[in-house]
């Protein structure tokens, strides 16, 4: 067995449990972080304002389309 290109061990008799190499698990460390629920991207844009102006959009599309079709009634009751 090489490592780094130098001979750190060979095998003479399989058998021989003295020449077992066992390599343990690393442990982790007993400080760990606590991991937050949602990763930080680094984004702090407030989301609220665009809702807002969503729904104010939608809101002026609404009265306009309804007017525009309550105009149009209008006008087909006044040419019967």
């Amino acid at each position: 067995m090489k490592l780094n290109g130098k001979l750190v061990g060979s095998h003479e008799d399989i058998n021989d449990k003295n020449q077992t190499v066992e390599i343990e698990k690393p442990k982790e460390p007993k400080d760990t972080p606590e991991k937050p629920d949602v990763p930080r991207t680094g984004d702090t844009t407030r989301i609220l304002p665009y809702i807002l102006l969503l729904l104010f959009e939608i809101a002026t599309v609404s009265v306009v389309l309804a007017y525009r079709k309550r105009g149009e009634r209008k006008e087909h009751c006044k040419k019967q």
